[in-house]
């Protein structure tokens, strides 16, 4: 499932901080945008992804331009749950092995 959420991004002397007001403890850090960019996206695709799993209801998201923020910048992040999954599923998976004489 995609998603797109609000994210709240801080700037801190050697890091920036992001935060989602739409998902309770969804927060990560970047040392720069490039990083902190996809630190978002991985946090937001986690949380959303557990939440699925647990058959939680998913919060709405605000729209962008009802979010405020006193220091910083607010933008949007895309949550991939399905790609996020992919890359981080790691459920054991059952193999038949045949061992001969050698």
């Amino acid at each position: 499932m995609k998603y797109v959420y609000p994210a709240l991004f801080e700037y801190r002397d050697d890091e920036i901080s992001v935060r989602f007001p739409d998902l309770p403890g969804c927060i990560t850090a970047g040392k720069d945008m490039a990083d902190t960019l996809c630190m978002a996206q991985d946090a937001a695709a986690m949380w959303l992804a557990v939440t699925e799993d647990k058959k939680e209801q998913i919060p709405p998201a605000t729209p962008l331009s009802q979010i405020q923020t006193e220091a910083g910048t607010a933008s949007l992040v895309l949550a991939d749950t399905d790609a996020w999954r992919a890359q981080f599923d790691n459920r054991a998976v059952k193999k038949t092995l045949t061992i001969g004489n050698l």
